[in-house]
């Protein structure tokens, strides 16, 4: 009987325990007081929802304000659930529990959000409201002592780098990067961008706490500068409101840096996306908890909110739920905006009497709107088309422009994946510049273009402009070892090529002009068009070349520009074989008044030390070449003065011009195809 009664008792006790348990679960986590608070629905919790709560202060004190509402203001039976962001996939697609994700940063994640949410197995109910962008940063302690830390080419620079590196990482500076389950592209972005940098990832339980801890330590000395700090981290964040720091500037953002391509093979090398977090949801929500799923998209914080609820859970010693409560009892009237009138089953009648009451009202609304529409569009595309002529030439002389890669082919044959991307970057360069200069783009024939400007001393300035935006460009670092891509820097320090070179000829004259009767567009043709178009055939990378009626047209301009200068480089043919020759003229343009030095091999047959040096420097292949090209442009008195003068120092150049053993004054002179 003891026995019996020592074991009834210990049931009793544990019952007791259970209760006092589920009394303290029940009420310790309670926000409004018990009269506000609504009377649960579901008290069995046969159907509860599930908010999950990210590793992240920002996400976790979001998810607490949902649960608050859910729970105190409408209800519902919920429990939290802590979960990384790979963990919560397979629950946001579960089938028969409601789940609720009221941070995700979507933009990160598309490539592996974006098929789920396409395929209705996970649903979005919109953006929550939070501005939010990750990135590099340093302290802003820092810059005053150290120049350039706020922009990613320091750290190319052995000087630089030193300050950040540690034992583990040296000769390269250290970089802190999130943990593996947190999606980041820093080593990529490292490598790519060939910085002398180590990415080193933080501890996965406590990636946040070591993060923060080394961006705030106070052990900084400007006398004694090392170990310094450079690490990802992102907005919003409470770190922030007490302390400065400084985001680096790295090369801006685009759908094409970040595309699938570029995110599967390691060649992001841009910043990150700004992002605007969302909240996810699994199906059942929809079907189980209407009136949850229309709170749910009604919630829309600000930045400054999550903020003020972080900065009083950091530091005021609150708990992420007691910075939420506190949040919602002093934003009751934004709060009590987002909570749903009605159950959407419980008036579907009404909704029904709505809709066909007001359904003439519409048919009529939509006939009114789709004849402004048809208006709208007529006057837009009018609007357009015009727009696109505004530039125009329709008659009169006009400069004709044609620009392209040179050694594209070359290009294309080492790397097809890097030649699109230069192709791409070379189509924005020009497409930016043609409006600036009142340029009017005709057609891009294969990889080129070719454009008409009514004013002459706009197309030379387009060209210069053209040249220094290559030269600055963002062109592949996989690329950029190439012979035709490599940059030439002259004596004094100056960057003169970099890059892919682009190659411009320019003629001026008066091409027939027509209206496209399909395109709506203007076409021009014309002989002065075919001249313009084998003006450019004549130069090399990084040259701009003019012929004659153009360069009478810009000679007092150029005159009064101390950037430009032109040089007579020859006289071609350019009007086929039969044709009369015509004076080409090279337009040099500051940085670019020594390329010809890298890019054509000159000679000036005018004195007999020049011709010596000039030869003495070249390799055979190069002599050649400049034979041929300082031969064309002669006479041919010139040419058997020239011709004498190499003979006499043939053996000092070392040119082999095998012509036997004739004196100088039995020389032909006429003709010129029998005295070669």
């Amino acid at each position: 009987q003891k026995k019996k009664k020592m074991k009834g008792i210990g049931v009793i006790v544990i019952i007791l325990i259970i209760l006092i348990q589920q009394a303290h679960i029940t009420h310790s986590r309670t926000c409004y007081e018990e009269t506000t608070t609504k009377k649960r629905r579901n008290t069995s919790c046969e159907k509860p929802i599930y908010i999950i709560k990210y590793d992240w202060l920002g996400a976790k004190v979001v998810a607490a304000v949902v649960e608050i509402i859910l729970r105190e203001r409408m209800g519902y039976c919920v429990k939290t659930l802590d979960a990384t962001v790979e963990e919560s996939y397979p629950l946001l697609m579960d089938t028969k529990t409601s789940y609720i994700a009221p941070e995700v940063w979507y933009n990160t994640r598309r490539r592996e959000l974006e098929p789920y949410i396409n395929e209705n197995k996970i649903f979005s109910a919109g953006e929550i409201g939070i501005s939010a962008r990750a990135g590099w940063y340093v302290r802003s302690e820092y810059l005053p002592h150290v120049e350039g830390l706020d922009d990613y080419r320091a750290y190319r620079k052995e000087e630089t780098v030193k300050l950040f590196s540690t034992n583990a990482t040296y000769p390269n500076g250290r970089f802190l990067d999130g943990p593996l389950s947190w999606v980041t592209y820093n080593k990529e972005i490292i490598d790519n961008l060939a910085l002398r940098l180590t990415s080193v990832r933080v501890n996965e339980s406590t990636a946040e706490e070591e993060l923060v801890s080394l961006l705030t330590k106070t052990d900084f000395d400007e006398h004694n500068m090392k170990n310094l700090v450079l690490a990802w981290f992102w907005e919003p964040h409470e770190i922030f409101v007490k302390h400065k720091l400084k985001r680096v500037t790295l090369p801006q953002y685009s759908e094409t840096c970040h595309s699938n391509y570029n995110l599967i093979n390691d060649m992001v090398d841009c910043d990150y996306p700004s992002e605007k977090p969302q909240k996810l949801y699994s199906k059942p929500l929809i079907t189980d908890h209407v009136n949850a799923k229309r709170l749910l998209e009604a919630i829309m914080l600000e930045s400054s909110d999550q903020l003020q609820m972080m900065g009083n859970a950091s530091f005021n010693s609150l708990t992420d739920f007691e910075a939420a409560c506190f949040w919602l009892k002093t934003n009751e009237a934004k709060v009590n905006a987002w909570l749903p009138g009605f159950v959407l089953t419980d008036n579907i009648w009404l909704i029904l009497l709505i809709v066909f009451g007001g359904a003439l009202l519409l048919v009529c609304f939509f006939v009114i709107l789709f004849l402004c529409g048809v208006i709208l569009f007529i006057a837009y595309v009018r609007r357009t088309q015009a727009a696109k002529l505004i530039y125009a030439p329709r008659n009169g002389p006009m400069a004709v422009l044609f620009c392209e890669i040179h050694q594209l082919e070359e290009l294309a044959n080492y790397s097809e994946n890097n030649t699109k991307r230069v192709i791409s970057l070379f189509e924005s360069i020009v497409r930016q510049l043609i409006p600036m200069f009142e340029g009017y783009e005709v057609k891009t024939p294969s990889t080129s273009f070719m454009i008409v400007f009514s004013s002459p001393e706009k197309a030379i300035q387009f060209a210069a402009r053209a040249h220094e935006q290559a030269l600055n460009a963002n062109w592949p670092m996989h690329i950029m070892h190439l012979p035709y891509c490599k940059s030439v820097i002259n004596q004094s320090g100056e960057l003169l090529l970099r890059g892919p070179r682009l190659r411009i000829g320019i003629g001026y004259g008066y091409p027939n002009c027509v209206m496209d009767r399909i395109t709506q567009q203007m076409d021009y043709f014309g002989l002065d068009v075919n001249k313009a178009a084998r003006v450019e055939a004549l130069a090399t990378g990084g040259e701009i070349l003019i012929d004659h009626a153009m360069s009478t047209h810009v000679m007092e301009f150029v005159e009064h520009d101390l950037r430009m200068r032109l040089d007579r480089l020859g006289e071609y043919q350019l009007q086929g074989d039969d044709g009369p020759y015509e004076r080409i003229y090279r337009l040099h343009w500051h940085p670019y008044e020594e390329a010809d030095k890298v890019n054509r091999v000159s000679i000036k047959a005018t004195t007999r030390p020049n011709l010596v040096d000039n030869f003495k420097q070249m390799t055979n292949r190069d002599r050649m070449h400049a034979q041929h090209q300082m031969f064309e442009v002669m006479t041919n008195d010139d040419l058997a003065k020239t011709f004498s003068l190499l003979k006499m120092h043939m053996h000092d150049a070392q040119v082999d011009f095998d012509q036997g053993d004739e004196d100088e004054e039995d020389l032909p002179v006429e003709p010129f195809s029998e005295f070669l």
